[in-house]
């Protein structure tokens, strides 16, 4: 996470979901909102209807891993939250990669791929 702070706080989780633009799939959701920064800001949010915190902290971290892949193609200055969908207790890293590859291309913030 080189150019990507995180999100934190509720207040901001909730702007996000309330003022940011989603874009889903079946396996997640992801919310963009422009903040007045340099950097990105990110925040994962996975229900405790996932499962136990084991399965629910394994979706986080294939989130996180394929984040920091796309990362360097990311266009800075965005809030940006990723909300796990039931169907995401089941992706592997390359299904959840492609996701969110796709939503982030069809948000426009995805530079090239």
């Amino acid at each position: 996470m080189k150019f990507t702070l995180r999100i934190k706080k509720t207040a901001d989780f909730n702007r996000a979901y309330r003022r940011g633009r989603y874009y889903a799939d079946k396996v997640m959701v992801i919310y963009i909102l422009p903040n007045k920064g340099n950097n990105n800001r990110i925040g994962y949010s996975v229900s405790k209807k996932m499962g136990n915190s084991v399965r629910r902290n394994r979706i986080k971290r294939l989130m996180r891993e394929n984040y920091a892949r796309l990362e360097p193609d990311i266009k800075t200055g965005y809030d940006i939250v990723i909300a796990a969908r039931k169907m995401s207790a089941q992706a592997d890293y390359y299904m959840m990669g492609h996701s969110m590859g796709k939503l982030l291309k069809r948000s426009g913030i995805l530079g090239r791929i």
